[in-house]
């Protein structure tokens, strides 16, 4: 779940354009740190995002909260609460610039940071590679073992997904 919220925020906050650089684009844009406000009254109110964007932030923010949820489960404390809040605010303020789709309005806040949050991301996965154990089982363990397992034999064969056969 975190490494989708890492990739699909990595695609909304460069708008697209890391896909078009992976196919040989040579120009791309990242907005690595955003803090926006506006509100007032008076005027017609146009986005800086476009649909696309706005939808790929929220589920990634969506994911980013969900995937936090679970593995504060297994790994507490001050790396996984700071990219929880920052997930649920980038979650909240493109969930108040999507509403512009829908309604008429004029409020318009942005957090954002997604070099913070990708940074995170990478803490909080070391973090649950390292607490997870054989008798706590999960995907992810499996994941990190196998990576220990390669590092220790040379030689990694995956025959199914979640088995991972050390030779």
């Amino acid at each position: 779940m975190l490494c989708f919220h890492a990739g699909l925020l990595a695609v909304a906050s460069t708008q697209f354009s890391a896909l078009s650089w992976i196919w040989g684009s040579p120009h791309w844009t990242w907005d690595y740190f955003q803090y926006a406000y506006k509100d007032g009254w008076g005027y017609q109110y146009e986005s800086d995002y476009s649909l696309p964007i706005v939808l790929t932030y929220i589920a990634a923010y969506l994911a980013g909260v969900a995937g936090y949820a679970l593995a504060w489960k297994r790994v507490a404390g001050v790396w996984i609460g700071s990219a929880a809040i920052l997930s649920a605010l980038g979650l909240i303020s493109f969930l108040i610039e999507g509403s512009h789709w829908l309604w008429d309005h004029h409020l318009s806040w942005i957090v954002s940071c997604p070099a913070i949050s990708l940074f995170l991301v990478a803490v909080v996965v070391v973090q649950l590679c390292r607490a997870g154990g054989p008798d706590r089982g999960s995907e992810g363990r499996h994941l990190c073992t196998a990576e220990k397992q390669a590092s220790v034999s040379g030689q990694v064969s995956g025959s199914e997904y979640g088995q991972v056969d050390a030779k």
